[in-house]
């Protein structure tokens, strides 16, 4: 009988460390859905540096007698004589008016061909050639563009013969300009210039913006002051 009942409290206690396996689990699962959950938060964006404005530097003496000297060049002068905001508006019958230092004396042999297309008898003045690809290659130095860019019409006389311009003038009001005053600011040049005593008021003074470039300087714009 004794052996009966050991038996009996054997198998009970089995059933009992069963049970409590059982409800046990379902604890130690809910505790591990419990875990703290870590917040991270955002880290603080850096501050962003404010750019600093580079202020206009204004020329030295020195550098205007340099833009002075620049201005007077055959090749430059044009540049001043007529007003654009951008290159592509530029007159270039104005920039080519006093030879633009390229230009040259028509050929006799191309005169008939000249009087022919402008139905003239005889010359009566001084006559310039500027062939095409030499306009072209000059205006790519000096604005960084092409013929075909410009927005302004150019009606000089052309002769597909010679594949050249031409254009008859005998004088060609050179004006000696000087740099009076101006400023730099990184690569970019803002420019005064003026005329000696004696043109003034035939010819005003312009504020001129050129650009330095790797072999010399763009036009960018030009305007001329019409002072009182």
């Amino acid at each position: 009988m004794k052996k009966i009942n050991c038996i009996l409290m054997f198998v009970l206690g089995i059933v009992l460390c069963a049970g409590c396996a059982d409800t046990a689990e379902p604890e130690e699962r809910r505790s591990a859905s419990k875990l703290p959950v870590i917040s991270v938060e955002p880290s603080e964006e850096p501050e962003e540096k404010e750019e600093s404005v580079e202020e206009p530097i204004a020329l030295s003496d020195d550098e205007k007698k340099l833009f002075t000297d620049f201005i007077r060049e055959r090749e430059n002068y044009g540049f001043v004589l007529s007003e654009y905001d951008v290159p592509e508006k530029v007159d270039l019958s104005e920039v080519l008016y006093s030879g633009a230092g390229f230009g040259e004396p028509i050929p006799e042999e191309e005169i008939p061909l000249y009087l022919e297309a402008t139905r003239n008898e005889f010359m009566d003045t001084d006559c310039l050639k500027f062939p095409q690809k030499s306009i072209d290659e000059f205006l790519q130095r000096k604005l960084g563009i092409r013929f075909d860019d410009l927005q302004r019409p150019f009606e000089w006389t052309y002769l597909s013969d010679t594949d050249s311009y031409y254009n008859m003038a005998g004088d060609t009001n050179y004006v000696l300009l000087s740099c009076e005053e101006g400023s730099r600011k990184g690569d970019t040049y803002t420019l005064r210039f003026v005329p000696e005593d004696d043109w003034y008021p035939v010819f005003f003074s312009t504020e001129t913006v050129i650009e330095e470039t790797n072999d010399g300087y763009h036009f960018i714009s030009n305007h001329i002051l019409m002072e009182e």
